[in-house]
């Protein structure tokens, strides 16, 4: 009975449906599977922006204590430069 239906047209039709919604199932996977590694490349990538967003701030906050303690020495050495002079006129004093 299946060659008659093949024979007659229907048939013939009837398997291309059946293909055609074997495709679409097969396509219908394939974009699944597509739209999953999307979103955990999304995922991972939004992963790695804060992670680097994290990074940077800590980096950010290190170069300002750099420069806080930089600041710093700068102002000692200023304080021990001028203590250094007022060392030395004392003993130009202290040998007249």
């Amino acid at each position: 009975m299946a060659s008659l239906i093949k024979n007659n047209g229907v048939g013939s039709k009837v398997e291309e449906k059946d293909k055609a919604i074997e495709t679409i199932d097969i396509l219908n996977t394939r974009i699944y599977k597509t739209s999953k590694t999307i979103e955990n490349s999304t995922y991972a990538q939004k992963l790695a922006t804060e992670k680097s967003s994290k990074i940077t701030t800590k980096m950010s906050e290190y170069a300002t204590n750099i420069v806080e303690i930089s600041k710093l020495i700068s102002n000692g050495t200023k304080s021990t430069g001028g203590s250094m002079i007022q060392l030395d006129e004392m003993a130009k004093e202290m040998k007249k």
